[in-house]
């Protein structure tokens, strides 16, 4: 039987695109640059063109899932229907982050 999505909650946001105080807009679709999967973050992960706003969405996106702030994060190097955004939800009684 399947489980309903954290956004059946109100407790995911499927997020395509952050607009930075200095007016970037880093674009997950354009800018993240993700290989099916591949890591997302840490020393096996890699960026096929690394431009400035890939590096700097992909430094977001790791510090994110580094402190916590969302117990489960589905990027595009995740599965196909990703391709376009970040998954990001926060689950009851969660004790441990994941990012895929």
């Amino acid at each position: 039987h399947k489980h309903k999505s954290q956004h059946a909650y109100g407790l995911a946001a499927d997020v395509v695109s952050f607009h930075l105080e200095d007016g970037r807009t880093l674009d997950i679709e354009r800018d993240y640059q993700g290989e099916l999967g591949e890591p997302s973050c840490g020393p096996e992960a890699s960026l096929a063109e690394p431009t400035e706003a890939a590096v700097a969405l992909r430094n977001l996106v790791c510090d994110m899932a580094r402190r916590g702030l969302f117990h489960f994060m589905l990027t595009p190097n995740y599965d196909r229907a990703h391709h376009d955004h970040l998954h990001l939800d926060i689950k009851r009684d969660a004790t441990r982050g994941v990012i895929r």
